[in-house]
């Protein structure tokens, strides 16, 4: 009797969705399966699209995956996160923030203790050489950089997101200066010849500031400035560590057996970019006393001195007095 109506589905805008439902359908599952894959990397820079694995569509630090979306304080804020990090003085610091949907926002890293803004994205902003920015944008990361860390280096770094308000991630730098010397009482060390050198170098920090991936720390020793890096058959050097819960500790060994003249000259230890202050190793001749030796140095000193006096005089002053008096000046007078 009647015909059967038939009924067609109409997307407004897309009216021919409506004669292939199936196509609906693989649309709709393709569009809620593309935002669990992406994250932070260049599809985040789409606006309006939810992102990362809450579906979120405002830019967050990843941190906030474990502690859900944050709550506008009283004040109209956003609660900071946070981090430590510890570093020895002399290595480089790693300050690293991670976001999802960024879109069109930008990152910042800030210096707390002047404001001073030290990047904005890759690019640096300070005359500082010392100070570096890496993005990574696949991963959302971004990355201060600071190298040959010094103690005044230490301190508060906010890793900032352009929102508003701004969203803050708080990294605080801890820089450890740590302790290196060689012991003994005296910084100069006479020996007969033929005797052994030993010298003994302690290097010391907090355990926290060591680099758990650099398991192959060791101590380097040096002689008038140039490293000892290879042994021979009377130099041995061992090396051990001692550290303990609250630290880390490295104690190095160096002996010279049978030393000779050759032998004479300033040692020091380094690790980890510390330096330990030099230890100045004489050989005595035979029969010399460690008081002749000092007699020695004064004597090679003041006429280091007197050379000096002596070529400073003779270059701008002899030739004026001689023209005008005929004698000879003071400063040549000892």
């Amino acid at each position: 009797m009647g015909r059967r109506s038939s009924q067609h589905v109409v997307v407004v805008g897309v009216p021919w969705l409506g004669q292939n439902r199936k196509w609906v359908g693989i649309a709709l599952i393709i569009s809620g399966l593309l935002p669990l894959t992406a994250t932070g990397g260049p599809s985040a820079n789409i606006v309006g699209l939810p992102l990362g694995p809450g579906l979120r569509m405002d830019p967050y630090f990843v941190e906030e995956d474990n502690l859900g979306p944050p709550e506008l304080s009283s004040s109209g804020t956003f609660p900071t996160l946070m981090r430590n990090i510890s570093v020895n003085a002399g290595q480089t610091a790693f300050l690293e923030c991670q976001v999802r949907n960024l879109g069109a926002k930008r990152v910042l890293w800030v210096r707390h203790r002047d404001v001073h803004i030290l990047s904005v994205g890759p690019n640096t902003f300070t005359n500082d050489p010392r100070f570096y920015s890496r993005v990574y944008d696949d991963e959302g990361i971004f990355i201060l950089e600071i190298r040959k860390t010094v103690k005044l280096d230490e301190g508060p770094y906010e890793c900032q997101i352009s929102t508003k308000p701004t969203k803050t991630f708080l990294v605080n730098l801890h820089v450890t200066v740590p302790s290196i010397r060689i012991s003994g009482e005296s910084s100069i060390r006479h020996l007969e010849q033929h005797s052994s050198l030993n010298l003994t170098c302690t290097f010391t920090t907090e355990e926290s500031a060591t680099n758990p991936q650099e398991t192959n720390h060791q101590v380097t020793w040096f002689k008038n400035g140039q490293m000892i890096s290879h042994p021979g058959k009377r130099l041995t050097i061992f090396t051990k560590d001692q550290s303990e819960l609250s630290s880390y500790t490295l104690v190095s060994h160096f002996v010279i057996d049978g030393v000779t003249l050759e032998d004479s000259g300033s040692y020091h230890c380094e690790s980890m970019a510390s330096r330990s202050d030099p230890v100045r190793v004489h050989v005595l001749v035979d029969g010399e006393s460690p008081n002749a030796w000092k007699t020695n140095g004064a004597i090679a000193a003041l006429t280091t001195t007197l050379t000096t006096r002596y070529h400073d005089c003779t270059t701008w002053i002899l030739p004026i007095w001689l023209i005008l008096v005929h004698k000879v000046p003071e400063c040549l007078w000892i």
